[in-house]
């Protein structure tokens, strides 16, 4: 009689379980028709998953940047200099550069009355005339080097001897000295007169 009844039961209760999945269109709800899941003998609900931590997003990266600065920087290889420019140097010490021209004697200078030391404005007068004078030596200076320079190259040019790069060096110190000459010339057109400058022509 007891198997009977419960045996109804469950029947009134499938059948109730189907009307509901029939009004619910036609779809049941996951939790009454998914299976049991069936674990192994001796194994816990506790997964590998869940028992690994999960990166964190703002995990603080301070610590590997510590280390990084720790570790040793690499090794350079020792700087060795050049056994030439050593036998250079220690030859331009001992005996000079040969290419270095001779020092100029220093012309006699003049120097200031009494009178220009007693009166400021007849001092300023004095420094300006000491100061005219060293613009007209520089540019006698200048024009008989240029000439100099000038043969040298023009001989370099004709007979050879030297290299390409040297002759370019030359003509590179030889303009440099003209371009200074002319810009001080420009400042000071006073200097070209004949008793202050020698005359000079550039070679072409």
């Amino acid at each position: 009689m007891n198997s009977k009844v419960v045996l109804a039961a469950a029947a009134m209760l499938l059948a109730a379980i189907g009307v509901y999945a029939w009004q619910s269109g036609g779809q049941a709800s996951p939790e009454l028709v998914a299976p049991a899941t069936v674990r192994p003998a001796g194994q816990s609900g506790t997964t590998l998953a869940s028992k690994v931590e999960a990166p964190s997003l703002q995990q603080d990266d301070s610590a590997w940047y510590d280390e990084q600065a720790e570790l040793p920087e690499p090794e350079q290889p020792a700087w060795q200099p050049s056994p030439s420019a050593v036998a250079s140097l220690r030859e331009a010490i001992l005996n000079g550069d040969p290419r270095t021209p001779p020092l100029a004697e220093a012309p006699e200078r003049e120097m200031p009355t009494e009178e220009e030391l007693a009166d400021p404005d007849l001092y300023l007068q004095y420094e300006m005339r000491q100061q005219q004078a060293v613009y007209a030596s520089f540019v006698q200076a200048a024009n008989r080097q240029l000439e100099e320079m000038d043969a040298l190259i023009a001989r370099a040019e004709q007979e050879g001897g030297v290299t390409e790069a040297q002759l370019e060096e030359g003509r590179r110190k030889r303009d440099m000295l003209l371009q200074q000459r002319d810009a001080l010339l420009a400042e000071h057109p006073e200097l070209q007169t004949e008793q202050q400058t020698e005359e000079y022509t550039p070679a072409p």
